[in-house]
């Protein structure tokens, strides 16, 4: 059976010990919005899975995959100027955000490196 985004994130969180009041008040949105995003009631958009990710601190894209790193199934919603669209991902566009994702995470990691050295001058 295939895991989804949700449910990656229900098991991340529950490793973490991280309650789902302290995710949403990170995200500023109420306890029961978030419950519905875990539970899958509600299309996760871009915008929270990069606010989870960073409060779970784990790289966006784990959350993207199951154990071995296989994709997980998910409904991502995109929004465009802050519109809902209620587009979801297709496999192309999901391997192409996953590799964003990663070329992201390794530029900020570099940044950070960075920054770390300018500040140690």
């Amino acid at each position: 059976m295939r895991m989804l985004v949700n449910d990656q994130i229900r098991a991340i969180r529950t490793e973490k010990k991280i309650s789902q009041q302290e995710i949403a008040d990170f995200m500023g949105i109420t306890q029961s919005t978030y419950n519905r995003i875990e539970n899958g009631s509600i299309e996760l958009k871009i915008s929270d899975l990069k606010k989870i990710s960073e409060k779970l601190e784990v790289p966006a894209s784990q959350l993207l995959e199951e154990e071995g790193g296989k994709p997980a199934n998910y409904n991502l919603q995109r929004g465009d100027n802050n519109q809902n669209a209620q587009n979801t991902m297709t496999e192309q566009e999901r391997a192409m955000f996953q590799q964003i994702v990663k070329t992201l995470e390794s530029e900020i990691i570099r940044l950070h490196e960075r920054l770390e050295q300018a500040l140690t001058k």
